[in-house]
């Protein structure tokens, strides 16, 4: 009898979301979700990389199904079709963390789910990619057949202090003491398709 109760007080509280959001598709409510909880709370690079992976891959897979009918098999359905599409693992898992934020905060903030379907996806694997580091002979062979290029010194500079590509084209001529041999590494630059800039 107390289960039979549990389960009519479920589907009263099911009705009842279903008639005051039965309107709201993914595509909906995840772009209000971005443009007013996401910016708030992660950096610029963090939201625009995630707000790329909603435009280009989450919105035209899932975002015509209404919140509260989004299943674990749409879900999964929607990684495998990316790994068939040959989508890089990397973006696979980071579509799994934004799916993951996006129906805890319309189950425990917006209350208009139940059950997250989230918690009965299978999370697709993710190992990176083994690194490709040159011997110090391939780097020797680059630099003296760049030796007269215009970038030669930032090639030297990349080789010799393993800096990353982000952090070589935000130096200063303030960053660098020749003097003393030093370079100071405080920022970098970072592609922003949004804004169309660095």
């Amino acid at each position: 009898e107390r289960d039979a109760r549990k389960a009519a007080l479920k589907m009263e509280q099911d009705i009842e979301r279903g008639k005051k959001f039965d309107s709201v598709t993914l595509e909906e409510f995840i772009t209000d979700f971005f443009k007013r909880v996401v910016v708030e709370q992660v950096g610029e690079v963090t939201y625009l990389n995630q707000w790329q992976i909603v435009k280009k891959y989450i919105i035209p897979y899932l975002g015509k199904y209404k919140v509260e009918k989004i299943t674990d098999n749409h879900i999964e359905g929607f990684y495998q079709r990316m790994m068939k599409d040959n989508i890089s693992r990397a973006i696979i898992r980071n579509s799994n963390i934004v799916l993951s934020k996006t129906f805890r905060y319309a189950k425990d903030k917006k209350k208009i789910i139940v059950d997250n379907p989230m918690d009965a996806v299978t999370r697709p694997s993710y190992k990176p990619a083994k690194a490709s580091v040159w011997s110090r002979e391939q780097v020797l062979t680059f630099l003296e057949g760049c030796k007269h290029s215009k970038f030669y010194a930032l090639y030297v500079t990349a080789a010799e202090t393993g800096m990353r590509r982000s952090e070589l084209l935000a130096l200063e001529w303030k960053n660098i003491n020749p003097e003393k041999g030093v370079i100071v590494v405080n920022s970098a630059l970072k592609y922003t398709p949004e804004l169309n800039i660095s």
